[in-house]
């Protein structure tokens, strides 16, 4: 395996593939979750804020944290013992990546969109 982009390409369609829905849908519905929090609080949308908020930035990552941590953890455990069972060695970076792929991006963008949805739908939003 050369590139972490042909071991995503070999991932998606053989050992483990599970992982690809079972995780991002997952780390969604965290997303969602806090996403109607941030909407009922009157937050700007999450990645909004990461990016241009100038107060509680490291809360805010501190809290996102707790939230897809156990999801994260898990894309990234599970992937390093696919690693190992399939080609009987371990790439961390590979691992992390993945469970960026599959927890960090959904989470960081279903909380952003849910949160940008609900506040247009309130008065006044």
């Amino acid at each position: 395996m050369d590139s972490i982009l042909d071991y995503l390409r070999e991932a998606t369609s053989g050992r483990g593939s599970l992982r690809f829905i079972i995780q991002p849908t997952v780390a969604i519905l965290l997303g969602i979750k806090a996403g109607r929090a941030d909407a009922r609080a009157g937050a700007l949308p999450y990645l909004m804020f990461l990016l241009f908020g100038s107060e509680g930035r490291r809360e805010a990552l501190v809290q996102a944290a707790k939230h897809v941590a156990k999801v994260f953890i898990a894309a990234v455990v599970i992937d390093g013992i696919i690693q190992y069972l399939a080609y009987g060695a371990v790439r961390p970076g590979w691992a992390i990546t993945v469970g960026i792929l599959l927890a960090g991006v959904p989470y960081i963008l279903s909380r952003g969109l849910t949160n940008r949805i609900l506040r247009r739908r309130r008065p006044g939003g």
